[in-house]
C-alpha cells in the first residue's frame, strides 16, 4: 500500500535552518546496554524563548541558550550545523547529568503566589519570585529530577515505579507538575511546596503516554496504550470523560493555546482534534492514502505518529510519523499538508513560543530545527482565539445569545466559514 499522501511531493518544503547533534561518548564510557540510548524522546522551548533542551541520550540533557533575534547558523569542525550567536560563535549549553536514561523533559515558569496568602510558610526551594525558571527530566528509573536553571540546584522526585514518559508544567505559573508513566498512573507534584506530590491519578488500564494541561489548567488530558485518551477535571482530580476514535494506542496530547480544541496522535495514522468539552471528533488528519482499515490501523502499518505539536494560535498541528515526513497541518483544511519537510527517525517534536521555529528530536540524539513561515492572523480567527481564553467551556458558548452562524464559529464548527 502506498503511504505516501496523494500530491505529497508537490506540497512546498519547510527548510531546516540549523542543527544540534549528539556528541556520543566513547565506547569504553559505556555500558553494553547503553549504546542504544541516544534518543531525543524529548524538545523543549521555555516559555519566555530564552532555553531550548533536548534529551540527547545516555542520561544527558543539555540546555543551550535560544535568542530568536540574534540566532544564526553556525558551523562544528566535523561540518555539523549547530545554533550560533550574531558573531558565529557557538552557543555555550549546560550538560545536566542524570542518574538513569532520559525519556522526557519540561520547563516550567513561576509567578508570585496571590496577595491573599498571608500564611508564612518555610520552603527549602523558594520559588516565590516572577523570573524562577524550572526544568523538569522524567527518568527511567522512575523519578523525576527538576533542575532550578537559575540557581543551579537540583531536587529529586520519587515515587513512580516505572519509566516517567511525559511531563508537564501547569501553563499558569504556578509551577504544578504533571507526570505521566508507564506504571498507568499520572501524579501531581506543586513545586512551589518543595515538589510534594498532591494527588495520584489512576483510571488507565495500560501505560500512559503523555499528557497535557488546558490553558487555565483547569482541565487534563491524558493518553496511552490501548487507545485510551482521558479527561480529567484538575479541580476535583476526577475523570469526567473518555474520548474514542482511535484504532491503535495514543501516543501524544495537546491543548490548543486557546484550551478549545485538543489534538491526539496515534500508531494508527491519524491525529485527531476535539472538542474536549463535548467530547466529539472535530478533524481527523489522515497520513496514509488512502486511509488505512482498521485492522491495518490497529498493527504494524509503517507510519506510526510519534508526536503532535499545536502552534501557539491553535491555526496549524505538526506530526512527526515513522515515514520520515515531518508534516504541518492547517487546521482549517485537512486535505493535505501545508509544508513538509523530510527528516529521517524523527519522534518528537515542538514550536517555539512564537511560532517561527519547530523543533524536531531524533533517534540518534539530535534536533533540527525548522523555519516555519508564521502567517499574519485573520481578525476573526484572533477574536475567536480570545474569546475562547475568556470562555473556554463550548457549552457556555452554546448559551450565548449571539447569532447562530457566530455561534457555530467560536464552537469550531465551521472551520472553513472564517478560517
Amino acid at each position: 500500500m502506498n503511504n505516501r499522501l496523494s500530491g505529497e511531493d508537490e506540497i512546498p518544503q519547510a527548510p531546516v535552518i540549523c542543527e544540534l547533534r549528539n556528541n556520543r561518548p566513547t565506547a569504553q564510557v559505556l555500558r553494553p546496554l547503553d549504546t542504544n540510548h541516544y534518543e531525543t524522546w524529548h524538545v523543549a522551548f521555555s516559555h519566555n524563548c530564552k532555553y531550548f533542551a533536548w534529551s540527547c541520550g545516555n542520561r544527558v540533557v543539555r540546555l543551550v541558550q535560544w535568542n530568536k533575534q540574534k540566532t544564526k547558523v553556525g558551523w562544528n569542525n566535523d561540518g555539523s550545523r549547530i545554533v550560533a550567536d550574531q558573531n558565529g560563535s557557538p552557543k555555550p549549553w549546560k550538560q545536566i547529568d542524570c542518574p538513569d536514561f532520559v525519556h522526557s523533559i519540561a520547563f516550567g515558569s513561576s509567578v508570585p503566589r496571590k496577595k491573599w496568602r498571608n500564611v508564612k510558610v518555610y520552603h527549602k526551594y523558594n520559588y516565590e519570585s516572577e523570573n524562577e525558571l524550572i526544568l523538569a527530566i522524567g527518568l527511567q528509573n522512575g523519578k523525576i529530577l527538576t533542575y532550578d536553571v537559575t540557581r543551579e540546584q537540583k531536587l529529586v522526585l520519587a515515587d513512580h515505579h516505572e519509566t516517567i514518559t511525559d511531563l508537564r508544567f501547569a501553563p499558569d505559573g504556578s509551577l504544578i507538575l504533571l507526570s505521566a508513566c508507564k506504571d498507568r498512573t499520572l501524579k501531581v507534584w506543586d513545586m512551589k511546596d518543595d515538589g510534594n506530590m498532591i494527588v495520584t491519578l489512576k483510571g488507565h488500564t495500560r501505560p500512559v503516554r503523555g499528557c497535557g494541561f488546558s490553558h487555565d489548567a483547569s482541565l487534563l488530558a491524558s493518553v496511552g496504550d490501548g487507545c485510551a485518551v482521558l479527561l480529567w477535571d484538575m479541580k476535583t482530580y476526577k475523570r469526567i470523560r473518555k474520548l474514542t476514535g482511535h484504532y491503535n494506542d495514543v501516543v501524544a496530547c495537546e491543548f490548543s493555546s486557546d484550551g478549545a480544541l485538543l489534538v491526539t496522535a496515534s500508531r494508527d495514522t491519524k491525529a485527531i482534534i476535539w472538542d474536549p468539552h463535548l467530547g466529539i471528533v472535530l478533524k481527523e488528519f489522515f497520513h496514509m492514502s488512502p486511509p488505512p482499515p482498521k485492522i491495518l490501523a490497529g498493527g504494524a502499518n509503517h507510519t506510526w505518529l510519534r508526536d503532535v505539536a499545536f502552534s501557539p494560535f491553535g491555526t496549524h498541528i505538526m506530526t512527526v510519523a515513522d515515514d520520515n515526513q515531518c508534516r504541518f497541518w492547517n487546521v482549517f483544511d485537512n486535505s493535505s499538508p501545508k509544508f513538509v519537510t523530510v527528516l529521517p527517525d524523527s519522534i518528537s517534536c515542538c514550536f517555539s513560543p512564537d511560532g517561527r521555529v519547530a523543533a524536531v528530536g531524533s533517534k540518534n540524539g539530535s534536533v533540527h530545527f525548522i523555519s516555519y513561515p508564521v502567517s499574519v492572523q485573520k481578525l476573526a480567527q484572533l477574536c475567536r482565539h480570545v474569546i475562547r481564553r475568556i470562555v473556554q467551556n463550548t457549552n457556555n458558548i452554546d448559551r450565548l445569545s449571539v447569532p447562530l452562524p457566530l455561534k457555530r464559529y467560536l464552537m469550531y464548527r465551521d472551520f472553513e466559514t472564517f478560517g
